[in-house]
């Protein structure tokens, strides 16, 4: 089977999204206690001086600024774009593409073509803000 360099690109930005979604279940999770190795519970509260809060203040930064970076590319495109590519792939529960559609009054067709059209916009500025694993 034959990978085009569009469908290369389409799991690149599927990638980033997918990176998204860890990060924002990562963030929402920031101010659960974590338990050590005693079984006993730890808060990270900012100016502690735990050995862990170091490492978990660095990848939290990260996560929010990948978020935010990926936010930054998402509000470059048109509306009609957003209004497809945001619950296609940013949201937390999984929608079907007629509950995305209908209410657009958009045919089939123009959605996926839409959609298509959004998915290789993403790919450049994710590329040009560096998000993209190579």
């Amino acid at each position: 089977m034959v990978v085009t360099e569009e469908k290369l690109e389409w799991r690149a930005v599927k990638g980033v999204f997918r990176n998204y979604k860890q990060n924002e279940l990562y963030l929402k999770t920031e101010d659960l206690p974590s338990v050590t190795e005693n079984y006993q519970l730890v808060m990270m509260v900012e100016g502690t001086d735990i050995q862990y809060a170091p490492d978990y203040q660095l990848k939290r930064k990260e996560a929010q600024m990948y978020n935010a970076a990926v936010v930054r590319c998402v509000n470059r495109l048109t509306v009609i774009e957003r209004k497809i590519i945001i619950p296609s792939y940013m949201e937390a529960e999984y929608v079907p593409p007629w509950q995305i559609y209908e209410p657009l009054h958009v045919s089939r067709t123009l959605f996926y073509t839409t959609k298509a059209r959004a998915i290789g916009k993403l790919y450049v500025l994710f590329e040009i803000e560096q998000l993209l694993r190579k």
